[in-house]
């Protein structure tokens, strides 16, 4: 008989609860060693489901003296466990914040919970000044307090995500926007105050999480001892699982899934690599990306393969921002984004791109000088993004897009070009009304994100390929073949032939033998659109 695999900790943000009910750990306690015996103020972002929560469990019962729960792990023989400090737990992880008061509301709840639990007893009217009382009176007590604090930005990302698209034609739209706008304002200066007090309190260690790092919350203003982590080396694996760790740890769990999925264990590490790995919260080729843990533990629980981290949240709001702005998917992928434009949101101007990198959806894919280059980190992510862009452009469920990925998929992987560009020119009949006025780059974008649902895997898909003297407009590499597609409108596709030639497009490809050990073929194809019938007028392959 088969021996019962420990459970996977899926959904689960309570350290104690883990422990105690035998689920799978994966041991972090040595960096989180190294965190509080060097720092005290910290402050480190996370996309959603990457276990923020379970980390802020585990400096609580760290900090309360809980050892029996860190039996067997690298910290039991490495802390004092006769040092105990109160702890001060607030989350903003759950609740809506999008109406006038929620937020103090919500602020005034957390604390009044925490001082019936510490057997304090406050007297301010204010939500911040009762925070500023329950810690003052922890310190006079004697030892000082731990304050943890969970999606701390989530009263604000909560208001950007409601915010609808508007037109100034529809004055109420226009008046819902304003009154949205207000909400956020206001949710800003009350956590302003809130977290206001955290300074002067100067609790024994304080940790903040959250998605993004805003800047014109006041909160970085103010706390400007905060110590920021979020994409330095030696934290870059604190959230998420590396692939040793999901090798050592999951072992059990990813022969079972393989013999249930009748793959060797080697295919099946493969395949869940491409599908969740990826994720890199620092550069250095020393550093490991990270697994999405979410993703990961529920696919290895379930023994199937699925979009499950996708499944809990929808980039709506990211997808509204790239249309509002402009943005392209050939303007997100291979993208160099400068160092200093990661680290804040300013959430009267969300910029895109940091969002996308902050919220998970792209992660660095390389770096250079003060510059990081982003990208998907991995297939999960992808597909899920791309099927959001597709059904905004659309304005149709995701059933009714398959099936053209699906006969765009058959024709190239045949390398029939003319059954593909047929069935592309459907899809572009489907949305026209969308693109008049439209830019070259909408086209582009449009192409580039059918074939990435379509294609990817098996197609390696780049957007803006450099090379010493231009870009390539769009790669698809196959494992047979690679094309090399130039895209113009309102023209023949001649000049886009001439381009590919004088920009020597296809050297950097070229020269890359088959398993067969023949030359791999690099075809170019021509395409062009019309302004007028806004679809392709014609196309050209050499």
């Amino acid at each position: 008989m088969t021996s019962r695999l420990p459970p996977l900790p899926v959904g689960i943000q309570d350290f104690a609860q883990l422990r105690e009910g035998g689920f799978v750990y994966v041991d972090k306690t040595e960096i989180v060693h190294q965190l509080v015996t060097t720092s005290k103020s910290v402050f480190l972002s996370r996309p959603r489901r990457f276990g923020k929560s379970l980390l802020i469990s585990v400096f609580q019962n760290l900090y309360q003296g809980r050892k029996d729960l860190f039996k067997g792990l690298w910290i039991e023989n490495q802390w004092d466990w006769t040092k105990t400090h109160p702890v001060v737990r607030i989350s903003f992880g759950t609740g809506k914040f999008q109406e006038r008061g929620e937020l103090v509301q919500r602020q005034r709840r957390e604390v009044d919970r925490e001082a019936l639990r510490l057997d304090v007893d406050l007297n301010s009217p204010s939500s911040h000044g009762r925070f500023s009382q329950l810690l003052e009176t922890l310190s006079a007590r004697g030892p000082k307090p731990v304050v943890l604090i969970d999606e701390y930005d989530k009263p604000i990302l909560q208001c950007l995500e409601g915010m609808r698209e508007i037109s100034s034609s529809d004055p109420s739209l226009l008046e819902a926007h304003e009154e949205e706008l207000s909400v956020l304002e206001e949710n800003r200066q009350d956590l302003r105050a809130f977290y206001s007090c955290l300074k002067d309190a100067s609790p024994e260690f304080l940790f903040m999480t959250g998605v993004s790092r805003l800047a014109k919350a006041s909160v970085f203003s103010e706390l400007n001892h905060l110590k920021d982590i979020t994409w330095t080396h030696d934290y870059a694996t604190l959230c998420g699982i590396t692939q040793a760790e999901l090798e050592r740890d999951f072992a059990n769990h990813l022969e079972a899934m393989a013999s249930r999925q009748k793959m060797s264990l080697a295919q099946l590490v493969e395949r869940i690599q491409k599908d969740y790995n990826g994720f890199r919260f620092a550069t250095g080729d020393d550093v490991s990306t990270v697994y999405n843990p979410f993703s990961t533990c529920c696919c290895l629980d379930s023994k199937e393969f699925g979009s499950y981290w996708t499944e809990t949240g929808t980039p709506e709001f990211l997808v509204r921002l790239m249309r509002g702005s402009g943005t392209e998917l050939s303007d997100v992928e291979g993208r160099w984004l400068p160092i200093s434009d990661v680290s804040s949101l300013d959430p009267s101007h969300p910029d895109v791109l940091p969002l996308l990198l902050q919220t998970g959806y792209l992660t660095i894919t390389g770096w250079q000088d003060d510059c990081y280059r982003l990208g998907f980190p991995n297939k999960e992510v992808r597909t899920a993004f791309v099927e959001h862009l597709l059904r905004a452009t659309f304005g149709r469920p995701m059933r009714e897009i398959a099936p053209r990925a699906q006969a765009l998929a058959k024709a190239l992987l045949a390398g029939h070009m003319d059954p593909f560009i047929a069935e592309m020119k459907r899809v572009y009949t489907g949305i026209a009304y969308q693109l008049d006025d439209a830019t070259e780059k909408r086209y582009h974008g449009l192409f580039q994100a059918m074939c990435n649902l379509a294609l990817c895997p098996p197609a390696l898909i780049l957007a803006e390929v450099p090379n010493a003297l231009g870009r390539s407009d769009l790669v698809v590499d196959l494992p047979e073949v690679c094309y090399l597609f130039e895209f113009k409108r309102d023209t023949d596709t001649a000049d886009a032939l001439a381009q590919m030639a004088l920009k020597e497009y296809e050297n950097q490809w070229e020269g890359r033998l088959l398993p067969d050990g023949s030359a791999k073929p690099v075809r170019k194809v021509a395409v062009t659109f019309e302004t007028k019938e806004r679809n392709i007028l014609a196309w050209e392959a050499v």
